[in-house]
């Protein structure tokens, strides 16, 4: 019995957030390169970070120019061009780093469940 009401629960869990991602409500974890965790810590959303947006908007523009994503992370890390770095709570640092080849949320579709969701209240860079 415990073991069904603790898939049972898992389930609710997993429901509730899927619901909040479709609200457009950010779910915690690091933000996405150019987004910023509300300041306001009881609102559950994400505002732009403008200095991130200059490079959210560099690699948008060379994609315009270069149409090829490999070109596109060559030419990007030639101009020094890096992922976010986040600090945690605890002190340890991530990212910084050269940028990779990877799916892109920062044009304000996020994907759930891999379909993507143009109509997410995430304001676009």
């Amino acid at each position: 019995m415990a073991i069904f009401s603790a898939r049972i629960t898992a389930e609710r869990i997993r429901d509730k957030i899927a619901a909040s991602k479709k609200k457009g409500l950010w779910m915690g974890g690091v933000p996405p390169l150019g987004y910023d965790p509300h300041p306001d810590p009881k609102t559950r959303g994400l505002v732009i970070n403008a200095d991130e947006a200059k490079t959210v908007r560099a690699i948008f523009a060379l994609y315009d120019d270069l149409c090829c994503l490999n070109a596109v992370m060559r030419r990007a890390n030639d101009l020094g061009l890096r992922s976010k770095r986040h600090s945690f709570k605890s002190g340890r640092v991530q990212g910084g780093n050269p940028l990779m080849r990877r799916r892109a949320c920062a044009s304000g579709e996020l994907s759930l469940s891999d379909t993507p969701r143009a109509e997410l209240r995430i304001p676009r860079i």
